[in-house]
Formats: structure tokens, sequence, C-alpha cells
């Protein structure tokens, strides 16, 4: 029985599948094949390895055999001459050379057959350079974008096809953007679009929440402890294990506010790979292989999934860190900053006050001029908020409210044109007079504000441009 036919006898008795095994011993399903399948020899070693994953062990005994050798043939040919032996080695080594010359078309022909069926093995995959990634099978972008605009998404097509095609000829991307214009929900959409667009639980996407103590490689990949001998993975690098043993599958993951943290620092191994024509990461273990806390093994120097895309969202305020040029040469970056209010009113499903709407409106152009957009989540919620608030207060009162709570304080900082001409235009919106009938903040009369139609949030605005009248700065908490 050969090494193949032993494992496969094993894994079936078992009930596991190849891709099961693959995940178990850190290699992938094509790996496990080429074994069953007697297309290479594994050692004894790996073989024990495999079948001590499967529950069995590896029992070896030696017992004595028929020799296979024809004593009658062989005494016959003791007794030729030299001459004759000469004559029968010359003979049978030319019949050797002609019956391998004769199998060669039939090697290639079964060679060619075989990468037909399995273009993605691991031999072929270190072959490949390392800016040539796997080509996978995708959804036509116009299939893709119908279906993220079934799920209620407001961004142009444009940046959809920007996106697509960003994945496809690079694997890593950043979002940057304000927040809430939708950065890691397209992620979300776009690997949901590609498995058919269904609002079940996607098993090829992985949302990472980035938090700002990771300082290396293993905040993201795990860990070894040298106490027990094992590694401790994080779902991240499971996740990279289940895209190895499925490579012609895309999987999907998105670094949520990669800058909260210096993404150069845990990424370091990630950029590497990305970079290297082995596309290895060490996981920093001692020898080839760590057993993980689940109790199967996982392979050091890892291979990063060549089918793996990652996207990470950008946040760009005095929370994050910027983005080297390191990190940057190695990815493609989208801006996400524009906000477009006619497509997310076409897509929003939830009842929208028509009175509200027009203010918000205005109030977003203000903002937008002042360099501080309020994106599609805040809109959202100043809607659902008007709308929760029927029954209870006037939907004009709702939205004072939200104007002071939401947008106000992201308004701050020295005296300059562009936020002092903002916070006027705000108070002429939220009083309902031109600057002109009122002229200084500090001369507005509280009986002016308390008939305003938006009275809470004029009053905040009135303060704020008093005081940068007067102190050359403000702020919301003032």
């Amino acid at each position: 029985m050969t090494p193949g036919e032993l494992l496969k006898q094993a894994r079936r008795r078992r009930g596991v599948s190849q891709g099961s095994l693959a995940i178990r011993a850190g290699t992938t399903q094509s790996a496990i094949s080429r074994i069953e399948r007697d297309r290479v020899s594994p050692s004894v070693e790996t073989l024990r390895e495999l079948l001590y994953l499967l529950g069995e062990d590896l029992v070896m005994a030696a017992e004595q055999r028929d020799s296979g050798i024809d004593e009658t043939l062989n005494q016959e040919r003791l007794r030729l001459t030299p001459s004759d032996r000469l004559d029968y080695g010359v003979a049978f080594a030319n019949q050797v050379i002609d019956d391998m010359l004769a199998l060669f078309p039939l090697n290639e022909a079964i060679m060619e057959q075989a990468e037909a069926l399995e273009p993605h093995t691991a031999a072929m995959l270190r072959e490949r350079s390392a800016g040539s990634y796997l080509p996978i099978t995708l959804p036509p972008i116009e299939t893709i974008i119908e279906r993220m605009r079934a799920r209620g998404f407001a961004l142009a097509d444009s940046l959809i096809r920007a996106y697509h095609v960003a994945l496809q000829t690079k694997p890593l991307v950043i979002l940057p953007g304000i927040s809430g214009t939708g950065k890691t929900r397209l992620t979300r959409l776009y690997a949901d679009a590609i498995f058919g667009g269904t609002l079940e639980a996607n098993q090829h996407y992985l949302l990472v929440a980035v938090q700002p103590d990771w300082h290396n490689a293993r905040d993201l990949l795990g860990y070894y402890n040298a106490l027990n001998n094992r590694f401790h993975p994080t779902p991240f690098l499971r996740f990279l294990q289940r895209a190895a043993a499925d490579p012609a599958t895309p999987f999907f993951v998105c670094l949520d506010e990669m800058n909260l943290a210096r993404p150069e620092y845990y990424l370091a191994p990630i950029l590497s790979a990305l970079e290297t024509e082995d596309h290895l990461i060490d996981l920093g273990v001692p020898g080839d292989t760590v057993e993980a806390i689940s109790g199967e093994l996982i392979q050091s120097p890892f291979r990063l999934p060549l089918n793996l895309r990652i996207t990470g969202t950008v946040n760009v305020d005095e929370s994050s860190h910027t983005l080297s040029d390191k990190l940057l040469d190695r990815a493609n970056v989208i801006e996400l900053t524009d906000v477009d209010l006619a497509a997310f009113r076409q897509s929003y499903r939830e009842p929208v006050d028509p009175a509200a709407w027009p203010i918000i409106t205005q109030i977003h152009a203000i903002m937008t001029r002042a360099g501080q957009p309020f994106g599609y989540r805040a809109i959202a919620e100043i809607l659902r908020y008007i709308e929760q608030a029927r029954g209870v207060m006037p939907a004009s009162q709702a939205l004072d409210q939200q104007i002071k709570q939401k947008i106000l304080p992201k308004l701050r900082g020295d005296d300059t044109p562009r936020l002092r001409r903002a916070l006027a235009a705000l108070l002429e919106l939220l009083l309902g007079q031109p600057q002109s009938a009122w002229g200084k903040a500090a001369a507005i009369e509280p009986e002016a504000v308390a008939a305003a139609p938006f009275p809470e949030a004029a009053e905040k605005v009135r303060r704020m441009l008093e005081r940068l009248e007067t102190e050359g700065f403000t702020d919301f908490y003032g």
C-alpha cells in the first residue's frame, strides 16, 4: 500500500475532508490531494503527523519477503563470457533509453492534464512572480454593483468599479475618508456581492477591529508560548489558513480603522510577504511546525494566500497615525470624501421628514465648505432620531437637538475666514435672519434666539461665534 492510499483510507475512515485535514495541518487542500494521488512522496515524519491529526498512529515493522529474483535466469547470466555480458549490458541500457524516450510524450500529456485540473498547486504558486496574483473568477462588475445597490448602498458606480479593479491589481487597498461615508460597509457589501449578495453570514469575509495598542505582528497573527510550546493564533491567522485551503475562492479582510495603530509595525510581515517571491510569513516559532492551542499543526513560515484581499479603512483625525510611504507604495488608495445626498435620499428606505431634509442639505453644504462634512451615517442617525421623536416632540425640535448634538461638536479651531464664514452662515440659517439684521454675535438679543426656528442650536452657534470674535479660538465646549 502506498503512502497516499494509506492516508486516503485513514481520512475516509474518520470522515474528514481533504480541506479540513489541510486546515489542521496548516497546508493546502491541493497538497493533501497530491499526496493521496501519489504525485508526491511524503517523508515518514510528515505521514506520521498527518495520520496523528486524523487520530491514528503510523506503525512500521520489518518482515522477510521474497527477493523476486529469478535464480535460474541469474545462473544463466553468470555463465556468460565477459564479452557476452558486455553486449547484454549495452543492449539492456539501449532498451531502457528507448523506453524512457517513448514515455516522455505521455508524461507531458499527463502533466498538462493535471495542471488543467489543478492549476493552483503550491509548486506553481511558488513560480509566480511577486507581482502576479491568483486569477479568480468573479461575477461581472455590473452584477456586483446591482447586488450592492439592492442592499441600499449610496456610493457612486465609478468608485465601486475603481475598488473592484484595485483589488484585482494588488491585494491591498486603503480607503481613507471622513467618518461615516461607508468605507467599512463598502468592503462588506462588495464581499457579499461576490458570493450572491445575501444577508447571511459571509464565511469569506473577516472584519478586524484594529486596536490602538498594537505594536507588532503578534497582535495581528498570534504568539508563541514558550512555556507550553504552543501557538496562540488569532482569528486573522485562522482566516488565512482557511483561504490557503481553498485557493480558487477569494477571501476578504477589512482592517477597520487600520491607522489607530501604526500599520507599518503590526503589518510588517504581511507587507514583506506581498513583495517577496515566496510570500512567506515567519511566525517566530522554533521549528517548521508548531502545535496550536486547539491541537492542529501550523507551518512556519506560513505562505500568504494569493487569493486573499486586504482592505484597510482610514480616518484622518487627531486619534490616528499618518500612513508612511512604505505602506502607500504597496497599496492602492481610494479616497471616500464626497457625500452624494441625492443618491442617499434615493437609497434610504426609512421615512424622511420633508421639512427636515432641506435644512439638512443646507447645513451639509455649509459644513463641507468649512472642511467638516458629515457622512451618511450621521445623516441616517439624524433622520432616525427625528422619526423616533414622533409623538414625543415636534420634528423641528428634534432636528434642532440633532444639529446641536451631532453637527456642532465638529466645529473648532482658530479664527480663520473659513471658520468664521461657516459659523455666520449656520447662525443665519438657525436664526432665520441674515447677518445684516444682527451684525455681531454678542449683539443678538435673547428674544431673537427664543423666536428662532432652531433655538437650541442657534444659541450654541451664537456663543461659539462670540468666543471666536473675542478670543480668536472656539470650540463646542467653551
